[in-house]
């Protein structure tokens, strides 16, 4: 091997940590978010023409930093997205893989323009061009739906507090995964996953559809409805943040 990092190494995940560390440091017009090989560009600006000039200019600055470091920047895997809370029309701004090293004269013969998306899934979570989260949440019901057929057949078999354990475990490790960042979503988005927990709670507390409050029922499981716990996390992290300044500020003081 001339250069890169075997796959299986010991030292692999810390080399690969010290090669992608050099793209992090970057110096251009936006942010770089990255998560292990997941590489993320974020351009903003008062208008259109503004965020593609920053996106084309940081997207050359990356395939030529890459290259240098013989990483591979798949061009059949990488898109891009265009984010606004507006329901807007953009115009046309081709992002393009410059190989030919040349973006002023390109024939487009060894260069490769990246597909425009309307949604995509980064880390688990699907965002969409508005972040309305429509798409994130109805995925995410398709896979707890999934576990009610489970509950069903374990409720005759385990006693509630097991199948609390489980529901803690199997249900609601999925169902916050991301909460804080699309948890915010209005009451009609939402309504479709809160219909879902409902339901799994009548089937752990082995109660018909409709029949008793479901109030009641949160507060006989002690768990929150998933509103609830969007708050909850919030309220921690801003919590989190706070005292994460006030000791960043305590050692300032004392040095």
């Amino acid at each position: 091997i001339e250069y890169g990092v075997p796959q299986g190494s010991v030292l692999g995940p810390i080399l690969f940590i010290l090669y992608i560390n050099t793209v992090c440091d970057l110096n251009i017009d936006g942010k770089i978010v990255t998560y292990a090989d997941e590489t993320c560009l974020l351009f903003s600006d008062k208008c259109w023409e503004g965020v593609y000039f920053k996106a084309t200019k940081g997207l050359h600055l990356t395939y030529k930093c890459t290259s240098e470091l013989g990483l591979t920047m798949n061009s059949d895997k990488t898109t891009y997205m265009k984010l606004s809370i507006n329901k807007t029309t953009y115009g046309e701004f081709p992002l393009i893989i410059h190989n030919c090293q040349n973006q002023l004269i390109c024939n487009m013969q060894d260069c490769k323009q990246i597909n425009q998306v309307s949604k995509i899934r980064y880390l688990g979570i699907i965002f969409d061009n508005n972040l309305r989260w429509n798409f994130h949440i109805h995925n995410l019901v398709g896979k707890l739906r999934y576990s009610l057929h489970k509950f069903i057949l374990l409720k005759d078999i385990l006693p509630v507090e097991t199948l609390r354990t489980i529901y803690f475990a199997f249900y609601q490790s999925i169902c916050q995964y991301g909460l804080l960042v699309w948890g915010g979503v209005k009451d009609n988005v939402l309504k479709m996953l809160q219909t879902n927990q409902n339901n799994i709670l009548r089937i752990i507390l082995n109660r018909k559809s409709l029949v008793g409050s479901t109030k009641v029922n949160y507060i006989e499981l002690g768990v929150l409805p998933i509103r609830y716990l969007y708050k909850k996390f919030a309220i921690l992290f801003k919590i989190k943040k706070i005292m994460n300044i006030n000791n960043n500020n305590r050692h300032l003081r004392e040095h």
